[in-house]
């Protein structure tokens, strides 16, 4: 989906979308993220 955002402004509204329809599995994301960096 973000392959075919053709400018910045495009990328974020579509990560907003995924976020507020999805914000628990989003915050999962983040949560693996930071906790494969320890």
């Amino acid at each position: 989906m973000l392959d075919t955002a053709n400018s910045y402004d495009d990328k974020v509204a579509i990560i907003r979308m995924i976020v507020g329809e999805e914000s628990g599995r989003v915050a999962n994301v983040f949560k693996s993220m930071m906790n494969a960096d320890n």
